[in-house]
């Protein structure tokens, strides 16, 4: 289609006010409505414009005006929103990763270039700590201490037995860790026996008085033990029984003496399971509150020399496994 003229179609379309406007425009806005007109004269009625060119130069015109105008903006902390789930769940492991740093700094021992470990074979051993205190180790046992105690406590681990003479010092109280057991003293004499993969463990009294009781309990819940009182703990219930007369063979590793004084079959089966480290059990549950009384020197043949008695004795028969001994049948001496 043909286009006319832009002054053409102006004169003859507008109305003699519309002209006076028009007139009276200023002359670069009619130099411009001029251009644009001339430039319909392309557009054909199938025109079809192509609007994706015309985004594209669009933003490559607005990008270009953008990096010859851009002004420097100055930084600003960015503020994330999180939600009352995220932000509690953050909180939640912040204070989680405290209280595990916490306790780390509170159960975890000296660096192991710091401890000193001391092992016994077939042999008693006796050392000195760094406090002054004493220890005699009994055979087949461990003890880990510190080169140097801290200045707020003085703290050891055994796994056998161990006779101590601890150095009075209310201000740095002695602990033992023996297994699941803690047992914690200022100054005192007591033997601990605590074999690992044995039934029962015990801690004896000699002198002062000392507390024992699981490591994940609060001191507060100890049991004390005061002078001739032994604590026994089955390791399998994690019961802990106070005797107030301990045992006459509490000390008999250290005063190599096994004494007897109409004692029950089943305190003898018990002390000698102890004593030498084996099973010593009674098949026959009526000798179980039999009186047996004998008294002997502790040594590596001696257990044999026991159990010889009580076959003697009770007219019973032993019989030895890798594990120790079954006393079968028998009768209660009359």
């Amino acid at each position: 289609m043909q286009k006319q003229p832009f002054h053409l179609v102006t004169k003859q379309q507008l109305t003699p006010e519309e002209q006076a406007r028009l007139d009276a425009m200023p002359t670069d806005e009619v130099l411009e409505a001029r251009e644009l007109w001339q430039q319909s004269a392309a557009v054909t009625p199938d025109y079809s414009p192509d609007v994706d060119a015309g985004w594209a130069r669009l933003k490559a015109r607005m990008d270009g005006e953008a990096t010859l105008h851009k002004v420097p903006r100055p930084r600003t902390a960015r503020v994330v929103r999180m939600s009352g789930l995220r932000w509690a769940a953050t909180i939640a492991a912040s204070l989680l990763l405290l209280v595990g740093a916490a306790y780390w700094l509170r159960t975890v021992p000296p660096p192991v270039a710091d401890m000193q470990t001391i092992n016994t074979n077939d042999e008693p051993r006796s050392l000195t700590l760094p406090d002054g205190s004493t220890v005699m180790l009994n055979h087949h046992s461990t003890l880990v201490y510190p080169a140097t105690f801290s200045a707020g406590e003085r703290r050891v681990v055994l796994q056998g037995e161990a006779y101590f003479d601890v150095e009075h010092d209310p201000a740095r109280p002695f602990t033992v860790e023996h297994g699941r057991l803690s047992t914690r003293v200022t100054g005192t004499e007591f033997n601990i026996r605590h074999y690992e993969g044995r039934r029962q463990a015990s801690v004896y009294v000699h002198e002062g008085s000392v507390k024992t009781g699981s490591t994940d309990d609060d001191i507060a819940t100890y049991t004390p033990i005061l002078p001739s009182q032994q604590l026994v703990a089955d390791l399998a219930t994690r019961k802990r029984t106070l005797h107030t007369q301990a045992s006459p063979n509490a000390l008999a590793w250290r005063t190599r003496r096994l004494a007897f004084e109409r004692a029950s079959l089943t305190e003898v089966a018990s002390t000698l399971s102890q004593q030498f480290g084996v099973e010593v059990s009674l098949e026959n549950a009526a000798l179980a509150n039999c009186n047996f009384t004998y008294t002997g020197v502790q040594q590596d043949d001696s257990l044999s020399e026991v159990i010889a008695a009580i076959e003697a004795v009770f007219g019973a028969t032993a019989i030895r496994s890798a594990e120790g001994y079954t006393i079968q049948g028998g009768t209660c001496a009359q």
